[in-house]
């Protein structure tokens, strides 16, 4: 186990943070919203994920991340699909100044998480004939149909003794699930 403790680093730009399509550092796109977002087959689990992460700048290393995923189906409403908390040890990667968040001119950094790999349960999977997601009856509303919502918020691990001290940025993505990548 490792011990965290409040985070007391300075930073000349606000908090940021991005939610990318990611399975690792290299592989690392930015989510456009109103864009597509492709769903992956297979795994180690096997089925349909999302795979998700986020670039933060002027956070500390250790973040607590509130991350969601809405759907919109085709009647109305807005059904939630999955919602987590972490509290993850960031990357942080080499700082150069065209990665610092629009207006920051002065000290930032950047660091990125990508382990949110989110499975569609078998009532929402794409209809794919590609693919055998290994389920006992076909979707009833296939993900694809729908438009998804991704959220997350990223607070800094500095407010435990002095909330006047904490960082929090937002992102929320609006995108249209496509099959599929993958295997």
């Amino acid at each position: 186990m490792v011990k965290t403790e409040a985070c007391s680093d300075v930073f000349d730009c606000p908090p940021d943070v991005t939610l990318a399509f990611a399975t690792s550092n290299e592989d690392f796109t930015p989510m456009v919203d109103g864009g597509p977002q492709e769903l992956w087959f297979g795994g180690e689990q096997g089925g349909y994920h999302f795979f998700a992460g986020v670039e933060m700048h002027g956070l500390c290393d250790v973040v607590y991340l509130d991350f969601g995923i809405d759907l919109l189906p085709p009647g109305g409403g807005r059904e939630n699909l999955v919602r987590y908390n972490r509290h993850p040890l960031t990357i942080r990667c080499e700082t150069r100044p065209e990665w610092y968040p629009e207006g920051c001119d002065g000290d930032s950094t950047q660091q990125r998480w990508w382990p949110m790999q989110v499975i569609v349960p078998c009532d929402n999977h794409p209809v794919d004939p590609l693919h055998d997601a290994d389920c006992a009856e076909p979707p009833v509303e296939p993900i694809t149909d729908m438009e998804a919502i991704l959220t997350v918020t990223a607070t800094d691990h500095t407010g435990d003794s002095d909330p006047s001290l904490t960082r929090t940025a937002s992102h929320e993505v609006q995108v249209e699930p496509v099959c599929c990548g993958g295997e």
